[in-house]
């Protein structure tokens, strides 16, 4: 009997030491594949801290580029409303001309239009303090044949020259507008 338990013991220890290497074989894989996992996930972990990064710093220059733009429309406005500002002061300037000058201006602007008669309309302060007397000092000077309307025009300053139907506006804020839009580089220049 004792060859069989001999056989048996043999063939119980073979099996162990089969199992245990299987055992072993399995543990290594498992260790493979977990380090593998492992590197897998660094790999990923890393892509993404790398896309994040990618991601970040796009956005960051979007803003800085967006701050910049904002900043320039800011400065370009401030400047646009300097510029409005000294228009509104010639406006002003002009409207604020002592009785004399501001009535040659006026005849200048009159002669300027090459019109020789129709009606001067004012507004209700110039006609009650200009009326006539501007209105013949303008068929004096170039010799036409005006009238002063009756009808009083909402302008700051100037006239509107009615001939029938047509109206040829000689306001003053219309020519200053008119001129900004001329000049408003120039003086942006001489402000900045």
């Amino acid at each position: 009997m004792k060859g069989i338990e001999s056989i048996s013991r043999s063939i119980v220890d073979e099996a162990k030491a089969k199992a245990e290497q299987n055992l072993e074989e399995a543990r290594q894989q498992a260790a493979r594949i977990g380090e593998k996992a492992a590197q897998q996930a660094q790999a990923q972990e890393e892509s993404l801290k790398k896309d994040a990064q990618t991601r970040a710093e796009e956005l960051l220059r979007r803003s800085e580029r967006t701050a910049i733009l904002e900043n320039k429309k800011g400065q370009l406005a401030a400047r646009r409303q300097q510029i409005e500002k000294a228009y509104d002061l010639a406006l002003q300037r002009l409207l604020s001309l002592e009785e004399g000058d501001y009535c040659a201006l006026l005849v200048k602007l009159c002669q300027e239009t090459g019109e020789k008669q129709g009606e001067i309309l004012l507004n209700a302060r110039d006609k009650a303090r200009l009326g006539e007397t501007l209105v013949e000092q303008i068929n004096q000077k170039i010799g036409a044949a005006f009238t002063l309307g009756q009808e009083e025009k909402n302008i700051a300053g100037g006239f509107v020259l009615r001939q029938g139907p047509v109206e040829i506006n000689c306001a003053l804020e219309t020519a200053v507008h008119l001129l900004e839009e001329e000049t408003a580089s120039q003086v942006a220049a001489i402000l900045f």
